[in-house]
């Protein structure tokens, strides 16, 4: 086979090696983010709180945004967190959460849009605009969201302020936060 033709065949099998392989490294590098988010809370030694070591952190959760989730389920990878307009709506009854978490979703290099109020609700839930499932898995991961599925954005904007933005991030009352950005949990 050469280059040019009779090499059809072999264009899928590279593809398929590629994405396992992306998966595979994707992987390993959300194991590594665990890692680096969760150190200082570990108690081995007392935090460092020196202004490098708050920027170095700053760097990593952006650098792990930007590599760790390579491609959503429709194949697009994510763009430059500063192309992605996000939303943080409070729908978990706790005071001040959709702020702090816009704050680290700007931290994290994204465009963050004010963060704004909804009706109670009981999930946290990453929705995304078509196109942008890659960046929404982006933004969940720098929220440290686990358990917080993704979903395409529903029909009606959850507030017509999210109609705008290209990921919206709904707390729910499963909502703890922690340090800033927080978990989704399924326990009561």
């Amino acid at each position: 086979m050469n280059a040019r033709g009779g090499g059809s065949s072999a264009a899928p099998t590279r593809g398929v090696i590629v994405l396992v392989v992306a998966v595979a490294l994707g992987a390993v590098l959300l194991s590594q983010s665990e890692r680096v988010i969760g150190s200082p809370e570990e108690g081995s030694a007392a935090p460092d709180t020196s202004p490098s070591t708050t920027t170095t952190t700053t760097t990593r959760i952006t650098d792990l945004t930007a590599s760790s989730v390579t491609t959503g389920a429709a194949g697009q990878a994510p763009r430059p967190p500063g192309e992605v307009s996000v939303i943080v709506l409070n729908g978990s009854g706790q005071t001040g959460v959709a702020t702090s978490n816009a704050n680290a979703v700007a931290s994290a290099g994204f465009n963050s849009l004010e963060a704004q109020n909804a009706l109670p609700t009981e999930t946290t839930t990453v929705y995304y605009a078509p196109g942008f499932e890659g960046d929404a898995a982006a933004v969940k991961l720098a929220l440290r969201l686990a358990d917080a599925p993704v979903q395409p954005v529903p029909a009606e904007p959850v507030v017509p302020e999210a109609a705008e933005a290209d990921v919206v991030v709904l707390l729910g009352t499963d909502y703890e936060a922690s340090g800033g950005a927080g978990t989704a949990t399924t326990e009561g």
